[in-house]
């Protein structure tokens, strides 16, 4: 397992792109997409990281964990979890289709197969780690961690004001009652989780290909799917926030953490990062108001080896009011952070 740096938490939504709602997003500019995001998020990582495949430039708004649900209803219409991505005065929820939308619009480089066999063959392996891994590795997680807020809390407050972090150590108690209640946490559910996450691990492992990759020889959204859900075992450098320190975790799940991690699917995932996990594509505080329109990146070389702004820290000085900070995710079927 790579030394400390970052942590875990998701859960999915159905397919088709929807219009999304119409929602006014602060003072934004329409034209730069914005990520409202749950920093430690699986599902957040799958849209994080198809952003900075292809080189799109957007902002990244971090919400609190349970307040996240209003904002995201409000923004979405239909969803109450994290991510939704507003793109041009529009709100999309969930990943999947987050993913579909974004590949529609900037369509370079491809995550979508162009061969139609192969393309189905992706998205039924993006499905079915979202509906069979993503729950699983969110509850066998919280279900560890949870007892300790000590360490759960930073993970929702990653460069956030004070206020914020107080609100959230103060509001713990309820929190976690939510969080047990939403995502069936005990310690049943939780060892059959794992079992769940064993098996997520042994599919990807037979669906390797002598290419590397899940789906043909190339880089898709199954490889993309697969590989954010499983951050949390092989805790890729690559990932931009910071996770639970290993040595903070407990003993029983490090353990179970470290077997999977050396598996050939766990050094899989973190080779996925090392190659097609690039420099951050969020704008800092300063880019926003003077930012390329996005479609600067589109039929551009983009994925993983050209710079550009880079700021995982860019909103740690934005003023944020007291509706939102970092969360997690949420119960089966897509992720909704407590």
């Amino acid at each position: 397992m790579h030394t400390p740096k970052h942590a875990i938490n998701g859960s999915e939504a159905p397919r088709p792109t929807g219009s999304g709602s119409a929602n006014p997003t602060r003072a934004y500019p329409d034209s730069v997409p914005v990520l409202w995001q749950l920093q430690v998020s699986h599902y957040v990582e799958k849209v994080r990281w198809a952003l900075d495949y292809k080189r799109i430039p957007h902002i990244r708004d971090s919400l609190l964990p349970g307040l996240h649900a209003v904002k995201t209803r409000r923004l979405s219409g239909d969803t109450s979890t994290a991510p939704v991505l507003t793109l041009e005065g529009r709100s999309i929820g969930g990943s999947t289709r987050i993913i579909a939308a974004i590949e529609e619009r900037w369509p370079q480089p491809p995550l979508y197969p162009e061969d139609e066999a192969l393309r189905r063959r992706a998205l039924e392996l993006e499905e079915f780690f979202d509906e069979e891994l993503g729950p699983h590795i969110r509850r066998a997680f919280y279900h560890e961690v949870l007892p300790r807020p000590e360490l759960v809390v930073p993970l929702f407050t990653q460069g956030r004001h004070r206020a914020p972090r107080a609100l959230l150590r103060a509001g713990f108690p309820v929190l976690r009652v939510a969080m047990r209640r939403r995502f069936e946490i005990s310690a049943e559910s939780a060892a059959d989780s794992r079992a769940k996450m064993v098996a997520a691990m042994d599919r990807l492992e037979r669906e390797i290909s002598s290419s590397g990759y899940l789906v043909g020889d190339s880089f898709t959204v199954g490889d993309l799917t697969a590989a954010a859900l499983f951050y949390g075992v092989a805790r890729p450098p690559e990932f931009p926030y910071p996770m639970v320190a290993v040595n903070d975790l407990p003993d029983s799940w490090r353990e179970f953490l470290d077997l999977l991690a050396q598996r050939p699917g766990g050094q899989w995932v973190a080779q996925m990062y090392r190659r097609h996990r690039g420099p951050s594509a969020e704008l800092t505080t300063g880019d926003i108001n003077k930012a390329p329109h996005p479609d600067a990146a589109n039929g551009q070389r983009t994925g993983h080896h050209e710079p550009v702004p880079n700021s995982q820290t860019a909103f740690s000085n934005l003023t944020h009011p007291p509706d939102r900070l970092p969360v997690s995710t949420t119960a089966a079927g897509e992720h909704d952070p407590a």
